[in-house]
Order: structure tokens, then C-alpha cells, then sequence
């Protein structure tokens, strides 16, 4: 699995992030909480989810720390239907 941070032009980081070789979202989670410096001392510390099945390519991550995973960006409402609608113009993989 690959996760990449995506960039607007200005290099500024979205909420977006895109998935590649999705492997569980149990994964996901647990490189973004790497990637964020995370230190889990329970499960309320730690990003989270509701969706747990399916085929995803992107994860929304909110100010609270709830991802939203979805197959394509049209399943956003309100114009964010495409990486351009978000402005990305590069992406860096998280590791």
C-alpha cells in the first residue's frame, strides 16, 4: 500500500490524501497516525472511521481526526469532485 499526501500548487498540504495498492483500511489509519507523530495511549487518540469495506483510493481526514474513504472523489458533495477541484497539483508519498 501506498499513501500520498496530496499538494496544492503553493506545495500546502489538502485534508486529502490518495491511496494506492489498497490493502485494509485498518492500514490507512495506522500510516496516518505514523505520519502524524501520533503516540496512541487509547483508541480516542487515534484517527478513526466508519467505513471499513471496499474499494478506496482517497481518505478525507477532518479537523477531528474522523477519515472518510472513498472510491472516487464524485461521492463528495459541494464541487470537490476532482484532485483539480482541490487543487492538487503534486503528491508526496507518506512512508
Amino acid at each position: 500500500m501506498k499513501l500520498f499526501e496530496l499538494k496544492d500548487k503553493n506545495n500546502q498540504t489538502t485534508e486529502l490524501f490518495k491511496i494506492e495498492n489498497f490493502n485494509n483500511v485498518e492500514d490507512v489509519i495506522d500510516k496516518l497516525n505514523k505520519y502524524y507523530n501520533l503516540v496512541i495511549e487509547d483508541e480516542s487518540d487515534s484517527f478513526y472511521t466508519e467505513d471499513k469495506d471496499g474499494s478506496f483510493n482517497y481518505v478525507y481526514v477532518a479537523n477531528d481526526g474522523f477519515c472518510s474513504f472513498v472510491e472516487n472523489l464524485t461521492e463528495f458533495n459541494e464541487g470537490f469532485q476532482t484532485e483539480t477541484d482541490w487543487r492538487v497539483n503534486s503528491l508526496v508519498e507518506v512512508i
